[in-house]
């Protein structure tokens, strides 16, 4: 792993923290699996690119995993590939478009 990827996993890692408990807080209270899939690979740094993909947004998804997919890992690349299945539909588009091609 790189030093700048180190560097944004912290980052993502530290708000992440607060991030999961109020996004379990919401899916608990809501009762369904509408913001679950943010959970998807917790822990890991495939699941901080997830959270980070669902903070940019629709609008700058594609451009921000453009950006990174150089610097992740080979590991990270096959998890979020493996897990497109619990993500929402634009968020996997957007994980196809970018690492399986």
């Amino acid at each position: 792993m790189t030093e700048r990827m180190s560097k944004l996993l912290a980052l993502s890692a530290k708000a992440g923290v607060a991030y999961a408990v109020t996004v379990f807080a919401i899916g608990f209270l809501l009762g369904t699996a509408r913001v679950r899939w943010q959970l998807t690979n917790a822990g890991r740094p495939s699941g901080e690119v997830v959270r980070a993909l669902a903070w940019a947004g629709r609008p700058q998804a594609h451009e921000f995993l453009a950006r990174i997919k150089r610097e992740l890992p080979e590991e990270a690349r096959k998890e979020l590939v493996a897990s497109r299945g619990a993500l929402p539909e634009w968020l996997a588009r957007t994980i196809s478009a970018e690492l399986a091609a």
